[in-house]
């Protein structure tokens, strides 16, 4: 794979999904998006190339909300090092799933250790919950959904 750029985005549904990426608790992909399968799933992407002025990780991300979790918070770091949280909300969750995107930015700083030309991308979030305490027949804790993750 080759060092994204500031600016690229990388997918992980889809025809040109980069499933590799989706190194460690995560469900298979479906749909629009890939469920993490529990609290600190990981994501390896290449280091982005450097670029000047601002420089932010995004990730088009949604969540498992439900009565007992009504709202989530999630937490980024890359290499261990902690970017930042953001909080899921209902109504932009819900336009999340029906298709729109949902940004969550993550400041860059400059001095994020490199590990062999790798990013190590971790994605914490409130504990998982089943649809099934619910009444859904989907058994499985999902946490956080995730559609993208770019460089800008």
């Amino acid at each position: 794979m080759k060092f994204p750029e500031f600016g690229d985005t990388i997918n992980f549904v889809g025809a040109n999904a980069c499933r590799p990426c989706l190194s460690r608790d995560w469900y298979p992909p479906e749909g629009n998006w890939a469920w993490a399968k529990r609290d600190g799933a990981e994501i390896i992407v290449p280091r982005p190339q450097s670029a000047q002025g601002r420089r932010v990780l995004v990730l088009d991300a949604g969540g498992f909300l439900s009565p007992a979790v009504p709202a989530r918070t999630i937490a980024v770091e890359v290499n261990g090092r902690p970017l930042g949280e953001d909080r899921l909300d209902d109504k932009r969750n819900q336009a999340f799933f029906d298709g729109a995107p949902y940004r969550h930015e993550f400041p860059l700083p400059p001095d994020i250790p490199d590990t062999d030309g790798t990013w190590t991308v971790k994605v914490k979030t409130d504990p998982p919950d089943r649809p099934s305490n619910y009444g859904s027949a989907d058994w499985r804790e999902l946490g956080v959904a995730l559609r993208s993750l770019s460089f800008e």
